[in-house]
C-alpha cells in the first residue's frame, strides 16, 4: 500500500505485530476472537490479550471498534478499560452464497468426513483420529479428510501411518477458500474437533451448504 493512491487498505494484523505498536491507532479495528490459542509465546493469557488490546487503545470517539458476536464484545471489554466499552459495535459475519459450490446429487460409496482447522493441539484433530480409527474398527467404512496445516502436522503425519488409518485418511494441507469449500461440499459429514473457538465460520459455511455437522461443546 505504500505509495499507492488507495481509498480503504485492510490490513490483518497480529498479536505479534501488536505487542510492538506505539502510535498505532486504525479508524476502523475489528476484533475476530480472544482465545488461548498462543500461550506458547505469552506468558498468561492476560499478557495475550493485552497485546490484542492494543489495537483500541488509542482510538478516539470519531473511531470505530467492531466485534462480530456479543460473546466476541464480553472479550474484548476484558481487554480494554471501561471507558472504552461505548466504542463497540456489532457486525454479525456473512458468506458471499454466490461463492458456495453445488453439493453433488450422486451418493458416495462410503460417508466422507472431513475437518477444516489449523493443525494445532486445540483444533483437536489428533483426538479426532483416534475417534475415527474407533469408528473404523466398529466396522465403519468411512473415510476422513483433514484440511488445514500447522505445528502438529508432522505428528498427524506420524498417526496416519497407521495400518488402521493409512488408506481411509487424507491430508489436503492448506487449500484456498474456492477449493476448501469444495471440499466441504463433496463431503457428508464436517466435523469441528476444537477444545476452543472464536467463531467457527466452516460451521457457517457447512450449514448452507446443507450437510451434517457436529462440534462439541466450544
Amino acid at each position: 500500500a505504500v505509495g499507492g493512491a488507495w481509498d480503504v487498505v485492510v490490513l490483518q494484523v497480529s498479536s505479534f505485530q501488536l505487542e510492538r505498536v506505539r502510535a498505532f491507532r486504525p479508524p476502523v479495528s475489528v476484533l475476530l476472537n480472544v482465545t488461548d490459542d498462543h500461550l506458547d509465546r505469552y506468558a498468561s493469557f492476560a499478557e495475550y490479550a493485552a497485546a490484542k488490546g492494543n489495537a483500541f487503545v488509542r482510538q478516539t470517539a470519531a473511531d470505530f471498534a467492531v466485534v462480530i458476536s456479543y460473546y466476541g464484545m464480553s472479550q474484548a471489554m476484558r481487554i480494554v478499560p471501561p471507558d472504552d466499552w461505548k466504542k463497540f459495535v456489532i457486525v454479525h459475519c456473512g458468506l458471499d452464497l454466490s461463492a458456495l459450490p453445488e453439493r453433488p446429487s450422486v451418493a458416495r460409496a462410503r460417508p466422507r468426513i472431513i475437518c477444516v482447522g489449523r493443525l494445532s493441539s486445540e483444533k483437536g484433530q489428533l483426538g479426532l483420529l483416534e475417534a475415527f480409527a474407533d469408528v473404523r474398527a466398529r466396522g465403519c467404512e468411512a473415510e476422513l479428510v483433514l484440511v488445514g496445516d500447522g505445528p502438529v502436522r508432522e505428528r498427524i503425519g506420524r498417526a496416519v501411518t497407521d495400518p488402521d488409518l493409512t488408506q481411509s485418511v487424507q491430508l489436503r494441507g492448506r487449500l484456498a477458500e474456492p477449493e476448501t469449500l469444495n471440499e466441504i461440499a463433496n463431503s457428508d459429514v464436517l466435523v469441528l474437533s476444537s477444545f476452543i473457538e472464536g467463531l467457527p465460520v466452516v460451521l457457517m459455511e457447512a450449514m448452507i451448504l446443507d450437510g451434517d455437522e457436529r462440534a462439541g461443546y466450544v
